[in-house]
């Protein structure tokens, strides 16, 4: 079974209310599911990466492997698996693939995560 953390964004500051395509107000997000062996919280901010064996979220790693190596979007909210009573098997995510970002306020940002998400998410 599976548990979609409420979608309660506990920490605004560094999502920018300029954002492109078809939002006038909001990113664009996708959902997830955290990888197993994942430690929590994800803090808000957090540079996200897919496992390519599973398809799961993981935080970005630029020295990882099996995909943790490529920045594919940022995390918006606070995720605590224990607040909602669920392993980290268990939580599903919504994170930014598209949007204006605050580059000070990100958590695991490096040069090559830039890269990665360069044209999707834009760096203020």
């Amino acid at each position: 079974m599976s548990i979609k953390v409420p979608h309660v964004i506990q920490d605004k500051t560094f999502v920018s209310k300029k954002i492109f395509l078809n939002s006038a107000d909001h990113p664009i997000l996708v959902s997830g599911q955290i990888a197993s062996g994942e430690t929590f919280p994800f803090v808000a901010g957090t540079v996200l990466a897919k496992q390519t064996s599973t398809g799961k979220i993981v935080r970005y790693d630029n020295g990882g492997s099996d995909g943790a190596d490529t920045a594919i979007g940022i995390l918006g909210y606070q995720v605590d698996a224990q607040s909602v009573g669920a392993t980290p098997l268990d939580v599903i995510i919504d994170y930014c693939i598209h949007g204006v970002v605050y580059e000070a306020n990100l958590t695991g940002l490096d040069a090559n995560a830039k890269t990665d998400l360069a044209g999707a998410i834009i760096f203020r």
